[in-house]
């Protein structure tokens, strides 16, 4: 008798310990893939300035949405991409989140072609602050104490690292582009939150497709209904191309982060897409960063720890 009741606390307890080991294994996997996709953002963003200042923000927009659908076309060809019986209402509220996403970009690529690049990336960032409050407050999410923290640092050092260091005789910031960058944070906000809605239903693959179908099909219903044409990109595929795959992959790995870990984190995590633009901008463009940058950049890393460590 005294065997077996021993005998099955030890199962219990080895049971308790593979699931909270599961747990942690999940909750780090969702932030490894918020993270993903924060990198594949920032890239994406940077691509899209570039291609912006050569064809313009419309039809840089627009021929991103068609060349991200033919790309995640191709991949859902792959077998146990596509869902077995998605329900109507998932993809309705898929569709509606593809235009909020396409009015969010158009607003964001338009302000990266006429505003300041580093005032203009870290206020869109915003969408996770956002996203966030109403993960917790409209669906209950109740994330841990580390990971509050840890989120709370890493918003802090991508405001931080954003912030573009500046001479004490040079010319002031050009504020335009900001109220659009303002409005596509919202729109994303929004949508990015209702993507836990549907990820479980659709899959992180058919979310995506069904995304840039809606919006590849309305920007062009637009563009006909406004009589304002849009003609090839020449000289800008290249760059278009790599916008197309990169923010197409970067959905996926969120899509797959909500799956896996509170929204509020991953959307978080997600943001710091901002501190890959500006450190890309550094690179390539030779944009200084001052002390207050690469201490952001140092807080962020902290933060992502302790999120983390919080699984």
């Amino acid at each position: 008798m005294h065997s077996s009741l021993v005998e099955a606390a030890q199962a219990s307890t080895n049971s308790w310990r593979r699931e909270r080991a599961a747990g942690t294994v999940r909750a780090v996997m969702g932030v490894l893939f918020g993270l993903a996709a924060a990198v594949l953002w920032g890239t994406a963003d940077f691509f899209a300035r570039l291609a912006s200042e050569r064809v313009g923000s419309r039809r840089t927009i627009f021929y991103m949405q068609v060349l991200g659908l033919l790309c995640m076309s191709a991949l859902l060809a792959v077998p146990g991409t596509l869902p077995s019986w998605p329900s109507s209402r998932a993809v309705l509220l898929t569709a509606g989140i593809g235009l909020l996403n396409v009015a969010g970009g158009a607003m964001l690529y338009r302000a990266l072609e006429v505003g300041t690049v580093s005032l203009v990336s870290p206020i869109s960032s915003t969408f996770a602050a956002i996203a966030a409050l109403l993960a917790i407050f409209v669906s209950g999410e109740r994330p841990t104490t580390y990971q509050l923290a840890g989120l709370l640092l890493c918003f802090l050092g991508v405001v931080g690292a954003s912030l573009p260091p500046r001479a004490a005789n040079g010319p002031p910031l050009s504020r335009r582009g900001l109220g659009l960058a303002s409005a596509a944070a919202l729109c994303w906000g929004v949508s990015f939150f209702a993507l836990r809605y549907v990820v479980g239903d659709l899959g992180p693959y058919f979310t995506v497709w069904i995304s840039r179908l809606t919006a590849a099909s309305a920007l062009g219903a637009l563009a006909f209904a406004q009589r304002k044409p849009l003609p090839q990109p020449r000289g800008a595929w290249l760059w278009i191309l790599g916008v197309a795959v990169l923010d197409s992959g970067a959905f996926v790995f969120y899509n797959l982060g909500v799956a896996t870990q509170l929204t509020a984190v991953v959307s978080i995590i997600s943001s710091l897409f901002s501190m890959v633009t500006v450190l890309l901008a550094f690179v390539v463009l030779r944009e200084r960063l001052g002390r207050l940058q690469w201490l952001a950049v140092a807080v962020i890393f902290c933060g992502v720890g302790l999120v983390s460590s919080a699984g």
